[in-house]
């Protein structure tokens, strides 16, 4: 026993031993005396021994009886004495009351009413609590108040507080819920509450004995309090309120000397400090000292109550349990009896008082920018000073929404708890036109061609890439446009535009269209749910043409008409571009001018001024009543055409859409007469025009006249062909170096023939000419223009000839294109000839070449032809030599490992200052001059006179190295060298740890991938050898004693006796493994945990897959090598274009019924379309995980087509390209099942 308790295992739990009855006394200890209350009848205090049996159980930390002429103790009791005489500042029978509660407390008693103190914030109540905390720490505690609302949360407390004699609760909480009167009855009355004391093990009753207190800025609320319990809260209860106020001392000096008179205090911001300080806790003790010299128990106890039962504790706690004041004799008494109307006088001055409060709301909503205002809001409205005082801000909203001051929102909207505030000019807009909601469900019949708008999204292969590169394009420009001193960025701002405004317009409606148009593809039915019933949908005959019923909504939250919003994926969603597909038998009918028009007669028959200085008349709230208005004049029309009963009909805010309508005069007596059936219901003269929509070609074919000029070059007419068949239009001069760039064996002339698409940078870069791409039609000044155009969903380009000149620019797409021209504000790193491009253009500003890191010259036009004549692409634009290619080549490596992107590799590799010393500004050749030097701060090349002229290099083969250098790797003077470990023991864990390390896990799982592959499992050999495991240590050897092997670290359970060597068909090793037996579960079960199993059952996504990578086996006859590019060498960036990164899922199906596995792939574009209609013909194998990578299968395919891994795979395609036709027939026969196979050749 005395063991245990000395490892204090068992000492925390003391308490729980010590539980003998207390005979406790009223007492209190100090650090220097003790003293007993109520001892003899004449004296309360009596100073007593320091002995067990006095039976003190309460001890004050601190000193009582200090000597009494300290003057530091003295001026100490001084400022105390001010706090307490300002604190309590007509309330002193108040701090009387708090004095005879520690009295009683201390005495051990317990206060069964608990002081609530109701003041708002800096009137000195948290500064007393801090003070008590610090005088009776830790006799006194802090309590959390949502013990009285939760009952858990008291049995958290309570364990806590236990032992306390003052509680002290702060800032009631602000939350909906209300105090439960049994909780504060238990709290009060010292009823036991369930609960563990510290350290102890059993849960038991605890009562808090002692005095509560409570500092609250309001009154909280009692649940479940009526008049006949009422009494049971009241008989807890103390109330009192500070009077006191405590302001800025610069204040009362200057403007307020009589301050104090009023209760106006002088704040000290060093109060706190002072009330925790030693003197102040010494005179606080003293003070409480002399109290209970001078009053016995029964006076304290006379002293609280007689206080606790005036009026104010009464009055506050009955409001505080939502009860009626309470009349008392000499109060006259509130009846409720009728009495005569108010006056018409009255009248008027109420209706003036409610005016004032909505035009204080209206003033409130335009400063604070809201258009709705909620009740939570409303508290912060500044009212007039003549409003009525009488209500409270709930009663005022009330009234607000009864008298129609405020218009209530919808139940079920976003502004449910909000309203509107109504406008003074309510009543005349009624007589104008009635704008109340409508309820009647709107619901019309359209007629969709979604087979022409599928075919329109998925035949040809660019338009959603050249939507999304026009995305991009836009993006890049808002991106520079927005950056401040870019001149050479701002420059490429697109001319037709006026502002970054234009530019989020177009880009909102381009992906805005292309949005809808992917969502009604992807989902089977072409709109959404309208109610609890699908929208109706028939097939109209064998036609494409297909009947759909939507409905509309066209109120503002239950207020207000508004303009008529579609659900679904009705006509109103499209784009007028996709609406021509979509719709293209429906003829568009539109109001002119539709919001000027209809603003101006509105503003004229509301009488309303101010209007004509508004820029934008429809962005204020007048904005709504135009929108009610606008959709008035919309049901007039609507109900005119639904009586010549149309196949379709659609709405569009200002217009809508016909077709099928029985009328049979022309289109423009259509209009006419809807605008006068319009002017009689409404009184609002509109006039309705038709609008016709074009695509580009068809506009400039209809509308202007076409000469179409003949070509004598057939191969131009081909599919993919436009862009080189227009630049031959407008350079005649190139037509011999098209041909040429069109007869070689490319990768981009094998993917134009494959999917009729071609870049612009490929071919403006094949004939040496450079384009400036822009977005519309800015035609104005002389040049050569290449205009590319959407027809159908099928892209095309024009020429346009204006002046020619030698200059020619590319316009680039209207709608979208595969075009992969440098995005404005990026570095344009494709090519080098464009870095050539610009050294050219730069030459005027000097004399020195910027690609090379010496030359000079005298002359600007020998800086031009040294560039044309060196830089060029057989020499890789380098004419220096190996050696710059190479500092090029370590920039790159640079950005690559710091993951920035980097650009402009030949003018920076010419920059940067890598020979040491410079060599002379007339060589062009350096490779010779100059060698590399390893040093400690990295590479340099240092000139070859510097190398062989100085002793502080050293030659080792063909390596140069300093010293520094030499230091890094053999730290020979390094003092701290023998802390290397020197002994196997260390070592071991080091090589355990790396052999079972991610990597080496990988290795061996793609060795046994590799056995699978080769059917090494066919057969398999199983043998076991003893001598491996015998040097194990920990164990004893197999050869020991019984209890020997026992006796071990590892028993011989867990010893592992044998090495189980398992191998293949050819004898191959499949597996070493060490385990404690031979026994056939052992075996077995050390072969499930090292080997993974196969399934060989394969899914229609699996048999999918292989198909797609037999095609890396396939091999073209007719095609090189070059046919698919260059090789891959692992640090070229040939990054994932536009047309590459997407894909619709409608054109899975088409792309897997025409894969052939016979043929290769001949651009990467072809296999990401594969692996993507995989993934959309096949997702429940998408979620399934590869065994050994742990990732999904739709992870491993979608890093498949990450660039890199498909030029490695596409290396495998020039490969077998590349050999003879009869080696590559036998090469399909090697696996074909990774994605990035390898080949082993005999011989």
């Amino acid at each position: 026993m005395q063991s245990l308790l000395l490892e204090d295992k068992i000492f925390n739990l003391v308490v729980e031993w010590c539980d003998t009855p207390q005979t406790r006394s009223a007492g209190c200890s100090y650090k220097d005396c003790a003293v007993l209350y109520d001892v003899e009848p004449d004296e309360h205090v009596s100073f007593v021994g320091d002995k067990p049996s006095n039976n003190i159980f309460l001890h004050v930390a601190h000193f009582l009886l200090c000597d009494r002429g300290d003057p530091c103790i003295k001026s100490a009791s001084e400022r105390l004495e001010r706090f307490y005489k300002e604190t309590f500042w007509l309330n002193n029978e108040v701090f009387a009351c708090n004095q005879a509660a520690i009295a009683l407390a201390k005495r051990g008693l317990n206060i069964t009413r608990c002081f609530i103190g109701e003041s708002p914030g800096g009137v000195g109540q948290s500064l007393f609590s801090a003070h008590l905390d610090a005088v009776y720490s830790p006799n006194h505690r802090f309590i959390d108040p949502n013990t009285w609302f939760d009952e858990t949360e008291m049995r958290k407390q309570v364990e806590q507080s236990a032992g306390c004699i003052i509680l002290t609760a702060q800032e009631a909480p602000e939350t909906s819920r209300k105090m439960r009167e049994d909780l504060y009855k238990k709290t009060m009355s010292a009823d036991g509450i369930a609960g563990r004391r510290p350290y102890g093990m059993v849960t038991r009753m605890i009562e808090l004995v002692g005095w509560k207190r409570l500092e609250v800025n309001n009154m909280m609320k009692f649940v479940g309090v009526s008049e006949i319990n009422f009494q049971f809260v009241l008989r807890r209860s103390f109330v009192w309120m500070p009077r006191a106020r405590f302001i800025d001392s610069k204040i009362i000096d200057t403007c307020f000397p009589d301050a104090k008179e009023s209760g106006y205090f002088a704040k000290d911001d060093a109060l706190k400090s002072f009330l925790r300080s030693g003197p102040c806790i010494a005179a606080a003790l003293r003070i409480q000292h002399a109290f209970e010299s001078r009053h016995g128990r029964e006076a304290c106890h006379n002293m609280i109550e007689e206080q606790a039962t005036r009026p104010l504790t009464e009055d506050k706690m009955r409001q505080a349990c939502g009860l009626q004041p309470k009349v008392r004799s000499g109060q006259a008494c509130v009846l409720a009896v009728p009495v005569d109307p108010t006056s018409q006088d009255d009248n008027e001055d109420l209706k003036d008082q409610w005016n004032g409060i909505r035009h204080a709301v209206i003033n409130h909503c335009l400063k604070e920018g809201k258009c709705v205002l909620t009740k939570g809001m409303f508290k912060y409205v500044k009212l007039p000073a003549d409003h009525p005082v009488s209500m409270d801000a709930d009663a005022m909203w009330k009234k607000l929404l009864s008298d129609g001051l405020l218009i209530q929102g919808q139940a079920d909207g976003k502004w449910k708890d909000g309203a509107l505030p109504c406008v003074g000019k309510y009543e005349q807009l009624k007589k104008v036109c009635d704008l109340t909601p409508v309820t009647d469900e709107t619901r019309h019949i359209e007629e969709h061609k979604k087979q022409a708008l599928s075919k329109y999204a998925t035949d040809h292969p660019a338009r959603e890439s050249n939507v999304l590169l026009l995305i991009a394009y836009m993006d890049a420009e808002m991106k520079t446009s927005k950056k401040k001193g870019n001149n050479a960025s701002r420059k490429a701002t697109p001319s037709s535009l006026d502002g970054v405004g234009k530019l989020v317009r177009h880009r909102a409606k381009l992906s805005d269209a292309e949005e809808h148009l992917s969502l009604l593809l992807a989902s089977e039915e072409p709109a959404v749910q309208m109610s609890p019933n699908r929208p109706k949908r028939r097939r109209m005959g064998k036609g494409p043409l297909e009947e759909m019923e939507f409905m509309y909504d066209r109120d503002f939250q239950n207020i207000i008409c508004t303009r008529a919003y579609v659900r679904g994926n009705g006509a109103q969603r499209f784009s007028r571009r996709l609406l021509q597909v979509l719709c293209p038998s429906s003829i568009d009918l539109d109001i002119q001018n539709c919001v000027f028009v209809i603003l101006e007669q509105l503003v004229c028959k509301l009488e309303l001024d101010g209007m004509a200085d508004k820029k934008h008349p429809e962005a204020p709230t007048l904005f709504y009543l135009y929108a009610g208005v606008e959709d008035l004049i919309l049901q007039v029309w609507e109900r005119k055409a639904l009586s010549m009963k149309p196949k379709h009909l659609s709405l569009h805010f200002d217009g809508m859409r016909l077709h099928g309508h029985k009328w049979d005069k022309t289109t423009e007596d259509l209009c006419k007469f809807f605008s006068e059936e319009i002017k009689a219901e409404t009184g609002f003269q509109v006039n309705i025009v038709e609008k016709k929509h074009y695509w580009f070609a068809s506009a400039c074919f209809t509308k202007h006249p076409v000469e179409e000029v003949p070509t004598d070059t057939p191969v131009l007419m081909e599919d993919g062909n436009c862009i080189l068949l227009a630049v031959s239009h407008l350079r005649p001069d190139l037509m011999e170096s098209l041909l040429t760039y069109l007869s070689t064996d490319a990768e981009e002339n094998a993917a134009a023939k494959q999917n009729g698409t071609r870049s612009y940078s490929q071919v403006f870069t094949a004939v040496g000419i450079y384009a400036v791409p822009t977005i519309g039609l800015a035609i104005e000044t002389p040049g050569n223009y290449i205009i590319h155009s959407e027809n159908e969903g099928i892209f095309s380009s024009q020429e346009e000839q204006k002046c020619l000149t030698k200059e020619a620019a590319c316009q680039d797409q209207m709608s979208g294109s595969e075009d992969e021209c440098p995005v404005p504000g990026e570095s344009a790193t494709h090519s080098d000839e464009n870095v050539v491009q610009e050294a050219v253009a730069k030459e005027a500003k000097g004399k020195k070449c910027i690609l090379c890191p010496f030359p000079t010259f005298n002359r600007a036009c020998r800086v031009r032809k040294h560039i044309a004549t060196h830089h060029t692409e057989r020499k890789q634009y380098i004419c220096s030599g190996t050696k710059q290619l190479k500092v090029a080549c370590a920039l790159f490596d640079n950005d690559q490992i710091a993951l920035r992107e980097g650009s402009n590799y030949l003018q920076r590799s010419a920059d940067l200052k890598w020979v040491v010393p410079a060599l002379s500004a007339s060589s062009n050749e350096v490779d010779r001059h100059v060698r590399l030097v390893l040093t400690e701060r990295g590479p340099v090349y240092w000139s070859l006179q510097q190398v062989t002229a100085t002793n502080e290099v050293r030659r080792a083969r063909n390596l140069f190295y300093t010293q520094g250098f030499a230091d890094l790797v053999y730290r020979e003077g390094s003092n701290m060298v023998s802390l290397l470990p020197t002994h196997t023991s260390y070592w071991w864990p080091i090589i355990e740890d790396i052999f079972n390390g991610p990597p080496l896990k990988l290795q061996v799982r793609a060795m046994q991938d590799f056995f699978v592959d080769s059917r090494e499992f066919e057969y398999v050999s199983i043998d076991a050898t003893i001598k491996c495991c015998m040097s194990v240590m920990g164990q004893a050897s197999y050869k020991a004693s019984a209890a020997q092997r026992i006796a071990a670290v590892f028993n011989d359970d867990n010893s592992y006796r044998r090495v189980l060597t398992a191998r293949g068909r050819t004898g191959a090793v499949l597996a070493m493994i060490a385990m404690s037996s031979e026994k056939a579960e052992e075996i077995s079960c050390a072969l499930a945990q090292n080997w993974y199993a196969t399934w060989r059952k394969k899914t229609a996504g699996a048999l999918l897959l292989r198909k797609i990578l037999r095609k890396f086996l396939a091999v073209d006859p007719t095609k090189t090598e070059a046919a698919f590019g260059s090789f891959y060498h692992g640090y070229e960036n040939r990054e994932l274009s536009s047309k590459e990164r997407c894909m619709l899922k409608a054109k899975a199906l088409k792309i897997i019924n025409s894969l052939d596995s016979l043929k290769p792939f001949y651009t990467r574009y072809e296999y990401i379309e594969a692996v993507a209609a995989l993934a959309a013909l096949h997702p429940e194998d998408m979620s399934r995980k590869v065994t050994g990578a742990n990732q999904p299968i739709s992870h491993i395919l979608w890093c498949s087509c990450a660039p890199q891994r498909l030029e490695w795979m596409w290396n495998n395609i020039r490969w077998r390209h590349s050999i003879r036709s009869d080696l590559s027939q036998k090469t399909a026969c090697l696996p074909h099942a990774k994605l990035c196979p390898v080949f082993n050749f005999p011989n």
